[in-house]
């Protein structure tokens, strides 16, 4: 089991996503919790890419049709801490245009 943690940016984006669209958040929450459950290679889920500083980051995104637009959450673990933790780097909208 993972603890979770998020940057101050990534859960005002978190709060503001509960209140505009509640059914998205209520699916992105489901899908941190698989990642936090960790009991196979859901902590692996979403696509693997290197940020400067922080190093493996990963991205999952998620459909918003209110808002049509993409939702992009990237995260990261931290193992050295206990419980590890899951940490929200980012949520935030990404324009289709």
């Amino acid at each position: 089991m993972f603890g979770l943690q998020a940057t101050a940016a990534a859960r005002h984006a978190l709060r503001s996503l509960r209140d505009s669209n509640a059914e998205l958040f209520s699916t992105v929450v489901e899908r941190l919790e698989e990642i936090r459950r960790g009991d196979g290679p859901e902590h692996r889920l979403g696509q693997a890419f290197q940020i400067d500083n922080v190093g493996l980051a990963r991205l999952l995104t998620f459909y918003d049709f209110e808002a049509r637009a993409d939702l992009a959450v990237v995260w990261r673990l931290d193992d050295q801490g206990e419980p590890p933790s899951i940490i929200l780097i980012s949520v935030e909208y990404v324009s289709n245009a």
